[in-house]
């Protein structure tokens, strides 16, 4: 155990094999960095995973605003389906539809 109680001798077998690592605030930034390679994943101050953002935004269009709503999908589901969030994070342009279609919506 290290000095937080951390198995240590766990974690450096799980470096050789997966190259996991832990840091300060217990991420894996081992894995992280494998990840980071493969699909250029990287992890923001909050812990939202900026580099697959970036990537999905060049293929899809997604982006997220500053509560972690992908607006970009969003915006290209606005166009396809009606969906929209409101300020809770209820999709309201899909509950629209239904209430079109079945006369009732859950919220």
């Amino acid at each position: 155990m290290d000095d937080v109680g951390r198995d240590v001798g766990l974690v450096q077998q799980q470096r050789a094999v997966t190259g996991t690592h832990m840091d300060d605030v217990g991420r894996d930034v081992g894995l992280l960095q494998q990840q980071g390679v493969v699909t250029g994943t990287h992890m923001d101050d909050m812990g939202r995973d900026v580099g697959l953002v970036q990537q999905q935004r060049a293929v899809t269009g997604t982006h997220m605003d500053d509560v972690g709503r992908d607006v970009g999908l969003l915006q290209q589901q606005r166009v396809v389906t009606g969906t929209h969030m409101d300020d809770v994070g209820r999709d309201v342009g899909l509950l629209q539809q239904q209430r079109a279609v079945t006369g009732h919506a859950h919220g």
